[in-house]
């Protein structure tokens, strides 16, 4: 975005404020920040949220539930009420998530509890087990994640995805593409928060696709994919629980400009749900019905 104006800086909401000099003005082109209050834990603050994901479970209450980080780096939990409205925001870890792109496999070192995966910038991958416990319940601030520990590296020039059990051993497995060439790669996981050596490829041509988990979509009891190609088609792709997918399935359009998360169920009636975020920073829920097919948008927030 260009200056509009002699020592005008146009800054949109989700982009850092930047230094103020003398004799320039700082102009907010849309969007209200959200308060900024202080107690301890914060508040979801600072400009829209930078990261959306589903986790299948993070509590162990047999729901999915929404985690987001917001613009100071602050990792939070929503759940989804019984009228589709978000109940309140439960703070999960502090201010360092912003150079961390956060993944939510499920429980991936087989303990029960479900954990979270972060890559860093450098490509190092990193799992912070779960403990089964949320911020609130911790009379002295305890953390409801377990010390990080490295499991990987090289994952900078790939798309990660955490797409739960593939392979039908009962434990959450990742696929990642290979940006500079499209492929596609299994990493199963092995039940202690690593892969299973090797690492096949089950696709080609992925180039320019993002992929989503999106449970067991179609209620046959295998986990699923979406994926979302350059003219923001979504489609469905049935797992056949062995790594592999059923041939592709057109289930919508018109996704260019969103934000999606998958791979959760929402509302608690075992079908796995989306949700999407605009570029006005409006939240959507689209409850899952079968067969790779959601219901109509609901919204369920506003300025993240």
């Amino acid at each position: 975005m260009k200056a509009i104006g002699a020592g005008l800086h146009p800054v949109e909401f989700g982009q850092p404020m930047p230094v103020s000099k003398l004799g320039e003005v700082v102009v907010v082109l849309k969007g209200e920040p959200p308060a900024c209050i202080m107690p301890d834990p914060m508040p979801p603050c600072g400009w829209f949220m930078t990261q959306i994901v589903l986790s299948p479970d993070f509590d162990g209450d047999g729901r999915g539930e929404i985690l987001t980080v917001d613009g100071l780096g602050h990792l939070f939990r929503y759940s989804l009420l019984a009228n589709n409205t978000l109940g309140p925001w439960q703070f999960l870890s502090g201010g360092s998530w912003l150079s961390t792109k956060v993944y939510a496999p499920g429980d991936f070192d087989g303990d029960g509890l479900s954990d979270l995966i972060g890559v860093g910038s450098t490509g190092k991958m990193y799992l912070y087990p779960g403990t089964g416990k949320l911020y609130h319940q911790y009379p002295d601030g305890g953390n409801p994640l377990g010390p990080k520990r490295q499991i990987g590296q090289g994952w900078a020039g790939y798309k990660v995805f955490p797409v739960g059990d593939l392979t039908g051993d009962g434990i959450a497995d990742l696929l990642a593409i290979k940006e500079s060439t499209g492929e596609l790669f299994l990493y199963a996981g092995n039940g202690r928060g690593g892969f299973k050596y090797p690492y096949p490829k089950v696709g080609w041509g992925w180039k320019g696709f993002d992929l989503y988990a999106a449970g067991d979509v179609n209620k046959d009891g295998k986990a699923d994919i979406l994926s979302i190609d350059q003219n923001g088609d979504l489609y469905f792709y049935a797992g056949r629980g062995n790594g592999t997918f059923a041939k592709r399935v057109k289930v919508g359009n018109g996704w260019t400009g969103y934000t999606l998360a998958a791979g959760a169920d929402l509302n608690g009636d075992g079908l796995a749900d989306i949700v999407s975020r605009d570029e006005d920073g409006n939240l959507f829920f689209y409850a899952g019905m079968g067969a790779g097919q959601f219901a109509k948008r609901v919204r369920i927030a506003r300025g993240w």
